[in-house]
């Protein structure tokens, strides 16, 4: 489901953001399952490279927004602590 809608969402942000490669098909490779995620890399094409900021933060806002929609929850680390407070006097 990441996978898919990852591309999916790259081919339409690279649709639409000029500087996009539409030539290119963009595709996900998963590189690592983290402490509290599934990391993975989107690899698109710019055809400047003075794109690159651009085409990253429209994909980031349509990725944050594609995958809210469909469900697709984006982790945060968490600690458990316990605390065992000395006791009063």
């Amino acid at each position: 489901k990441v996978e898919r809608t990852a591309i999916e969402t790259a081919r339409e942000v690279i649709s639409r953001v000029p500087g996009g490669n539409r030539a290119f098909e963009p595709v996900v490779r998963f590189k690592a399952l983290a402490e509290s995620s599934v990391d993975f890399d989107l690899v698109v094409q710019v055809a400047r490279v003075s794109e690159t900021a651009l085409i990253r933060h429209e994909m980031i806002k349509a990725l944050h927004a594609r995958f809210a929609s469909a469900g697709i929850d984006i982790p945060f680390p968490q600690r458990v602590v316990h605390w065992n407070p000395a006791p009063g006097p």
